[in-house]
């Protein structure tokens, strides 16, 4: 058969269509004439409704996507918020730990304006989540991106939050959108029901990859707590997760589950697979039925137990799927063992409290079940037990307890480091390593607000009425750890070091635009202007508001990032490898510039930094003094580290 053409589509429904009917006309022209099998092919035919079909020469981004959804997809009032459902961070990796998403809105609307009086961030989750820009007002018909940020704070496994928008709609004043994302766990978790809404339909994946189930039936949600929080009733009805989602059933897996059976009949746990080829059963007996691995000769392939349920007391149960062995704990104990196939992966929907026979729902369990984990690995007896130990909380393996963020900046091997924790009025900055690289403020003015509760205070930069007037001053030029911010190679020291690396990490936050193109006349975090071309700076805002990084005035190592002059707080982090000429800058956890600069790296002996915050000039501006105003940094700084 030959292979058919390829196209990216992108289809969005609207009121009116063209209807498609059934026809004698294969989807497929096949010289063969389908083998002569025509009949078959009669299934290659669409039937139903199309409308507004496109063929695009790119992919289409998610944003895309949602705004085509929300901009034809409901009936609407004027104005009218349309948003995706949800915005996934999906899977992410460790680091950055800190990554943003963008999604649009738009006002639906065809003649009001739309006004977002406000925009807040909930639930379980919410720390985790922050809504850095929303548009104020929308025309009729206009979308806008909104930007949210998401920063794990060295945890993991799943987090969900909801981010809720206020506006002068009529219809639906509120319009909720559903954040996830999900950190690997050392643990494997893949999904985590802790069956505790208070009402609707969503069971919600707190996994997250919001691998959501339905409630469907007879349910009684906000029930007596079984593991942690409330659990759900089940009195027939089940939890239905798409199989095409849920595929913990692999080689490998775990499940955990908390139970208390009230029913005198067989109830189904837990299922997927037609007939239950992968379930568990309690019986009237209290014990427990595990099939696994479907039929071997006619035979089902079990564990059947010895009572181990009693009923309208709480049990804890764990199924373990090794690859070659089943094993059954409860309570922490292995109450059976048997050996396994290892199951094969199904896209069969996977059902809490049911059994799905062909079809026909039933075999329902009957009692109250409670916080559901599923793992992509088999879990030992001591994953087991911390499992059990900790009720309500998703499992992640023996991960330490988040460090704050200064644990994290010592732990990581700051030589210096500058936290602004001073009462206002202190005279010295303190240097927290204990490396004695303290200076003294100017001008600065302490006890500001900082990024978060964690970060404590900053400490403000303010605008100078004469040169330099506002800093931290180290006493002498390249005083103890600032040493390592320059690579001396003057002709009278011809020490140059080729091994010298080094990073500096700070907190910003300013509205300032320098108003110089000139990187030796610009503001600082570090750096220091010498007669010659062989300077550095350090946290350089450049006259466009972006951040930069400037080695050599004259040989081109000069490198700008994204423009963070916007009034908001922005995580830097600049490296430089002083023998290879290797530059990095991250912004916001995020890798902005990544060069290799061809520039002279080398420092003068005059370009030794003394202070913090100002753009020194040894000269004192060649008699140029005004634009030197300039290399004064106005704003906010805190966690600043070398």
């Amino acid at each position: 058969m030959s292979q058919d053409p390829v196209y990216k589509v992108a289809i969005v429904g609207l009121s009116f269509g063209a209807e498609f009917i059934p026809i004698y006309q294969r989807h497929h022209s096949r010289e063969d004439g389908g083998q002569g099998d025509q009949p078959p092919n009669f299934l290659g035919q669409f039937v139903g409704s199309l409308d507004e079909v496109a063929i695009y020469d790119k992919n289409l981004s998610g944003s895309y996507v949602s705004a085509h959804f929300a901009a034809a997809s409901e009936p609407v009032g004027d104005p009218f918020l349309s948003l995706p459902r949800d915005a996934i961070f999906g899977l992410l990796e460790p680091e950055p730990t800190i990554q943003n998403r963008s999604f649009l809105v738009r006002n639906s609307g065809k003649t009001q304006t739309l006004t977002i009086t406000a925009v807040t961030v909930s639930g379980a989750d919410a720390d985790h989540f922050t809504a850095l820009s929303n548009p104020s007002t929308l025309a009729p018909g206009e979308s806008a991106p909104v930007e949210v940020r998401f920063n794990f704070k060295g945890q993991s496994g799943g987090f969900v939050a909801n981010i809720d928008f206020a506006s002068n709609a009529e219809d639906r004043p509120i319009r909720t959108l559903t954040l996830s994302a999900r950190i690997e766990p050392p643990s494997g978790v893949t999904s985590y029901y802790r069956l505790d809404e208070a009402e609707g339909e969503v069971a919600t994946d707190s996994g997250g990859l919001a691998r959501n189930g339905t409630y469907v039936g007879d349910l009684t949600l906000v029930q007596e707590t079984v593991a942690a929080d409330s659990s759900v009733a089940f009195n027939g009805g089940y939890v239905e997760i798409d199989g095409r989602d849920f595929q913990t059933f692999g080689e490998e897996y775990s499940i955990s589950l908390w139970v208390n059976a009230s029913g005198d009949a067989l109830g189904t746990l837990f299922s997927k697979g037609d007939g239950g080829a992968e379930s568990i059963r309690a019986s009237t007996s209290g014990a427990l039925i595990w099939f696994f691995g479907g039929l071997d000769e006619g035979e089902n392939q079990k564990i059947a137990t010895d009572a181990v349920l009693t009923n309208g007391q709480s049990h804890h149960i764990v199924l373990v799927q090794t690859g070659g062995e089943a094993i059954i704990y409860v309570d922490g104990n292995e109450v059976g063992r048997a050996e396994s196939p290892a199951p094969e992966s199904s896209s069969a929907d996977f059902l809490i409290g049911a059994l799905d026979n062909g079809g026909d729902i039933g075999v329902g369990f009957n009692g109250r079940l409670d916080d559901l984990q599923g793992f992509e690995k088999a879990l030992s007896a001591e994953d087991v037990g911390k499992i059990m130990a900790s009720p309500g909380e998703i499992y992640t393996g023996d991960t330490p307890a988040p460090a704050s963020y200064a644990e994290l900046v010592m732990a990581d091997g700051a030589v210096a480091y500058w936290r602004f924790e001073e009462a206002e009025g202190a005279a010295t900055a303190t240097d927290s390593t204990g490396g004695g690289t303290d200076g003294t403020y100017n001008g600065v003015t302490l006890g500001q607000l900082g990024r978060s509760a964690d970060l404590g205070t900053a400490a403000q930069w303010s605008e100078p009425g004469e040169p330099g007037s506002s800093n931290i001053d180290f006493g002498e030029p390249g005083a103890g750890a600032i040493a390592q911010l320059t690579n001396i190679d003057a002709p009278q020291d011809d020490n140059f070091d080729e091994e010298k690396e080094a990073s500096l990490e700070f907190w910003m936050k300013t509205s300032q635009v320098s108003g110089n193109g000139d990187n030796w006349r610009s503001p600082v975090v570090f750096g220091r202007e010498s007669p010659g071309d062989g300077d550095i700076q350090w946290g350089w805002v450049t006259n466009a508001g972006e951040i930069g990084f400037a080695v050599n005035d004259a040989g081109g190592g000069v490198y700008r990032g994204p423009v963070i002059n916007d009034d908001r707080w922005h995580h830097v982090v600049q490296t430089f490898d002083f023998g290879s000429g290797e530059f990095a800058t991250y912004v916001d956890g995020a890798a902005v510039v990544m060069e290799t600069t061809g520039a002279n790296r080398a420092q003068d002996a005059d370009a030794l930094i003394q202070y913090m915050g100002w753009n020194h000039h040894v000269d004192g501006g060649a008699g140029d003094a005004s634009p030197h105003l300039l290399g004064q940094y106005v704003g906010l700084l805190d966690e600043a580290a070398i």
